[in-house]
């Protein structure tokens, strides 16, 4: 999982999506180098694209990581990394039938990538065909040789909240933080107990998820948010801050300090 995916939220929930594991970005191998009578060769050309669009993929690019990984494509359209970070870019844009063909495309070419079957599921998840979700998620799991089996069931909790369940979802986020220490399954638990309006159980799980990520804005914010309900406005006041300071000049840090003003009765 890349540091995108430890710090980024997307919205109230955080979506995990795995990047291949390549040793595309340290370099591996010195394809980069290799020159052969002055001309570049084939593997290098592929790697210096691949390369480059593993980096814009990193920080979001998506339009910089398709152009460099098309290339790549062109030269060598059934290699499994390119199709993979083709997968992920066209995920970002949005782009999910594409994203789709060419995770299947990966699977086609090996079958052993389960981390192809967890970003399918986050797919159909994301065009609410939750069957083939679920489907997708359960087959990540069954890998005993998967080692982000976590991850997938993490998103078979969120895809158990999205269909109305949170009973079953909360079963699977206790079932992960028991053997792993996972954050956004800590965050999670704490939202569906704020749901349950049990702001005292909600900071149990709160308090371990900001502790375990210390950059994880959104359970900052809720878990000032259990804290207000509780009456506990000096310990909201300091989580609003911290909020602030994690996302200043955000639509999420104008809240957190209009909160922080109303708690404090300057308004």
């Amino acid at each position: 999982m890349s540091r995108s995916d430890r710090r980024k939220n997307s919205g109230p929930l955080r979506l995990f999506i795995v990047l291949w594991v390549t040793a595309v970005l340290a370099g591996c191998g010195g394809l980069a180098g290799n020159r052969s009578g002055g001309m570049v060769s084939k593997a290098s050309q592929i790697d210096a694209h691949l390369k480059m669009g593993a980096a814009y993929l990193e920080v979001g690019d998506y339009n910089s990581a398709l152009a460099e990984l098309s290339k790549a494509e062109l030269l060598e359209p059934d290699n499994v990394d390119i199709n993979a970070y083709l997968g992920l870019t066209y995920f970002g844009r949005g782009d999910y039938p594409q994203a789709v063909e060419k995770y299947q495309k990966v699977l086609a070419l090996d079958p052993k990538k389960t981390e192809a079957h967890n970003n399918l599921g986050l797919i159909y998840m994301r065009q609410r065909e939750y069957a083939k979700a679920r489907t997708e998620f359960e087959t990540c799991i069954k890998d005993r040789t998967y080692s982000q089996v976590h991850l997938a069931q993490f998103n078979l909790g969120l895809l158990e909240e999205s269909e109305g369940h949170p009973e079953a979802a909360e079963k699977i986020y206790h079932q992960i933080i028991s053997t792993s220490q996972m954050p956004s399954a800590y965050y999670r638990l704490g939202q569906l107990a704020l749901v349950r309006d049990d702001a005292r159980m909600a900071l149990d799980f709160f308090l371990p998820a900001v502790r375990l990520d210390p950059h994880y804005t959104d359970a900052f914010y809720a878990l000032a948010q259990a804290y207000e309900k509780l009456g506990l406005n000096d310990d909201a006041a300091e989580a609003y801050g911290q909020v602030v300071n994690l996302s200043p000049n955000t639509a999420r840090a104008i809240e957190a300090q209009n909160r922080v003003r109303k708690l404090l009765g300057y308004q």
